[in-house]
Parts: C-alpha cells; sequence; structure tokens
C-alpha cells in the first residue's frame, strides 16, 4: 500500500452472502476521472510526495471536468497525507480528503482521519484508524473506526477485528 493508504484498508466490498461491509477506503485515486462509471475528463492536476527523516508526506489536487453525460459539475478533488515511521515496521499518519461536489446533495465533501500501525515482531500486527466525514445535508453518524490485530505464527494464527461504519460515513473521495 503506498503512502496515500490508510488505515490498513484495502477493499470496501461486502462480503459474500450479503454480510457486513469491509472497512471504507478513505482514498481511491480510481474514481477521479470517472462518475458511475463514465469517463470525466481531467483538467489540471498535481502530486507531490517526500520525505523529510521519519516523516513521509503527500498532496494531491486533480480538477475534474464538468460532464453533460455523466451530468456533473466542475469538481476539485484534495488529497493532504502525513506519516511517521514508528520502530522498524511500524507507523502513526493522518490523512485529510475534499470533493468540492458530493456525490449525493451536490455539497462539499470532507474527510479527516487518523491511523496506527504496530508490528512488534514478525508475527504480530496490530492495526487501527478513526475517521470521521463531513457532507452538508447528512446525519451526525458519520464515524468509522477499526481496530484490528493478527497473529500468525508458523502453525497458527487468529485475528481478531472491530470494525464500525457509521450509516452516515462518506468518503466521496473513496469507496
Amino acid at each position: 500500500l503506498g503512502l496515500f493508504a490508510f488505515g490498513g484498508v484495502a477493499n470496501t466490498r461486502t462480503q459474500s452472502g450479503g454480510g457486513p461491509p469491509i472497512a471504507p477506503v478513505v482514498f481511491f485515486s480510481r474514481r477521479i476521472g470517472l462518475a458511475d462509471g463514465t469517463p470525466v475528463d481531467i483538467v489540471a492536476g498535481g502530486r507531490i510526495t517526500g520525505r523529510v527523516g521519519a516523516w513521509s508526506v503527500g498532496g494531491l489536487q486533480l480538477r475534474q471536468d464538468a460532464s453533460v453525460a455523466a451530468a456533473t459539475p466542475v469538481t476539485d478533488f484534495t488529497v493532504l497525507r502525513l506519516r511517521r515511521d514508528l520502530f522498524r515496521r511500524g507507523s502513526v499518519g493522518a490523512i485529510y480528503t475534499r470533493r468540492s461536489h458530493a456525490e449525493v446533495g451536490g455539497a462539499l465533501n470532507q474527510v479527516g482521519g487518523a491511523d496506527l500501525l504496530l508490528a512488534p515482531t514478525q508475527d504480530l500486527t496490530i492495526n487501527a484508524y478513526v475517521a470521521r466525514s463531513d457532507t452538508p445535508g447528512t446525519g451526525n453518524d458519520d464515524a468509522s473506526y477499526r481496530a484490528r490485530i493478527d497473529y500468525n505464527a508458523d502453525r497458527a494464527g487468529i485475528q481478531a477485528e472491530y470494525l464500525v461504519v457509521g450509516d452516515d460515513f462518506t468518503p466521496d473521495t473513496g469507496q
């Protein structure tokens, strides 16, 4: 997962059989330039990433053109990411995403969050995040958080996860 990956989360599809959703993705770059599967032109954009000591920093700004076929206005996408290495294989970070026109209602959509990855041994991984979205006109159940522990030894392993995705949590720059 790259710098803009957040919370150790890779996909949001529901489990087979209609089970509960897998954790949401706060930023998914392949959403830019598409509106409900219809291609939309990118006007301009830029991305910058880098490292300063133990810190990784990144920023992305793109403007998507208006589209009559997709019924979308000109839309700006902004993502800011800051992550600091912890120990050998861990990190702590923050993300901010902004979409100038939300998918529902047309208002501004913003998401902010913090994540943590700890891997004290080769067999043990602890992953957690907390995030909150802000879209005018939605309710107050706009938070998502997750804690996950993976222990994978040679012969046996265990996974435990606690995930909450509020009904109004809407990461419009993600999935």
